[in-house]
């Protein structure tokens, strides 16, 4: 199931990598990683839906720092989604992580 808005965005529990043209999110479901928010700088991005939240943080720094907080996450069996640049706009257009 998709996101009502972001036609794009999987509604999952799975950690899931999102990257556009320029730049890639490691998108983290807080409801099971709470954590996750920590980790979402001014370049992180945050979605919800039906009560649901996730963290997109940035791949450069904020992924880094919150996938060697959790060592039980095994990085080659995340999903990646690659979004045309209509889709990476709409994303960049989301609330940042000092928005929330």
């Amino acid at each position: 199931m998709y996101h009502p808005n972001l036609s794009w965005f999987e509604l999952t529990d799975d950690l899931a990598w999102y990257h556009d043209p320029g730049h890639g999110w490691l998108a983290v479901p807080l409801a099971l990683y709470a954590d996750g928010a920590r980790y979402a700088s001014s370049f992180s991005f945050f979605i919800a839906s039906d009560g649901r939240r996730w963290a997109l943080i940035e791949e450069d720094v904020d992924a880094g720092r919150f996938l060697r907080a959790h060592p039980e996450i095994d990085g080659s069996q995340i999903k990646s989604h690659h979004l045309d640049g209509a889709a990476g706009e709409q994303l960049r257009a989301l609330p940042r992580g000092e928005q929330q």
